[in-house]
């Protein structure tokens, strides 16, 4: 269902709770006016339905793959949960073969993983019943998908990649320090005590990495010209700077966008030869995190950055402030294959 018409939907039930007490007799304490609660039952049958899939997991070959985990999300309306939304997650181990159903449920979402080859997601919810003009709620179709192709990648050169967090912030008179993070991310069977070490060995990447905001004439961090959508009160930060001039290296940019980071960066395999700039400006937006290639003395490394927000420093002073994490190989190769 589009959103336009889920808020619709849910701007009725607003309407219903807090008018029919009005029209009518009161309530007893406690409970939902019996008009609005017939039209949570209608909602409920207009969201919820059945949903059945089955099908194979192959590889690139067609042969199907023994030992896949499958992770379903089951999901439902719920007028009786927050943002009237229910979740339930499982794991199970399939060989070949899936079959996964619900009978009350508005979606399901799969996702098949098994190590050494990329993880694929698959998605369905049920057919939505869209309110006719005069407000009439039909009942969501059920839906059954058999036969279900699921094909899993696989990875050809796994890098071992040592993953860097941190939220980079600064005032308008210069940078905030913030502690580093470090996770160590494993991959084709090297155990965390050798990442760990790694991680120790290698020198801590934020300490290279500033931000780097824009300053108003009063010497007041600068705010956007513009709100970021229209009707929108939030102030946004001017265009700020993310600087990599200290790193003897510095980035390029993948792209701006949303999405899961792990498909994203699945995608960045091989960081670029050349094109490496000191700095990339970050226009604060509403529209995803920035994905970046990045070199740092002899490593090269691909990472993102979430979109740059106000904030107060513990002393009190306004700051910029923006998530970073970077992933750095430090075999020295710009070999950046992974699967998440």
């Amino acid at each position: 269902m589009k959103s336009s018409s889920l808020s619709s939907l849910l701007m009725v039930v607003f309407v219903l709770l807090v008018a029919l007490p009005a029209c009518g007799q009161e309530p007893p304490a406690g409970a939902a006016p019996a008009g609005a609660a017939a039209y949570m039952d209608e909602l409920e049958g207009a969201f919820n339905g059945a949903i059945a899939l089955s099908g194979r997991v192959e590889d690139e070959a067609g042969r199907p793959l023994e030992r896949v985990r499958l992770k379903v999300r089951e999901s439902r309306f719920d007028p009786d949960a927050e943002s009237f939304s229910a979740s339930s997650t499982e794991s199970r181990m399939v060989d070949g073969w899936f079959e996964v159903s619900c009978q009350d449920c508005d979606g399901l979402s799969l996702r098949f993983s098994k190590k050494g080859y990329y993880s694929e997601n698959l998605e369905l919810a049920t057919d939505r019943s869209e309110p006719t003009e005069d407000g009439v709620i039909g009942k969501a179709g059920d839906v059954s998908e058999s036969h279900l192709r699921v094909v899993l990648g696989r990875i050809e050169n796994e890098a071992t990649l040592v993953r860097y967090q941190s939220t980079l912030t600064s005032a308008a008179d210069g940078p905030v320090t913030v502690a580093p993070m470090k996770r160590d991310l494993s991959a084709g069977g090297v155990k965390l005590e050798r990442l760990r070490e790694i991680a120790l060995k290698s020198n801590e990447p934020m300490r290279y990495v500033r931000l780097v905001p824009a300053v108003a004439e009063s010497g007041a961090l600068a705010e956007k010209a513009a709100p970021a959508t229209p009707g929108s009160v939030a102030r946004l930060p001017a265009p700020v700077v993310l600087d990599f001039s200290e790193a003897g290296g510095g980035v390029v940019l993948f792209r701006l966008a949303r999405g899961n980071p792990r498909d994203i960066y699945r995608a960045m395999r091989t960081a670029p030869e050349e094109g490496y700039q000191e700095s990339i400006v970050l226009e604060p937006t509403k529209d995803g995190s920035y994905y970046f290639y990045c070199r740092i003395g002899d490593s090269y490394g691909k990472g993102m950055v979430g979109q740059p927000s106000f904030g107060y420093a513990v002393d009190g002073r306004e700051v910029t402030q923006a998530y970073i994490e970077i992933r750095l190989n430090p075999d020295g190769s710009r070999n950046l294959e992974t699967a998440r």
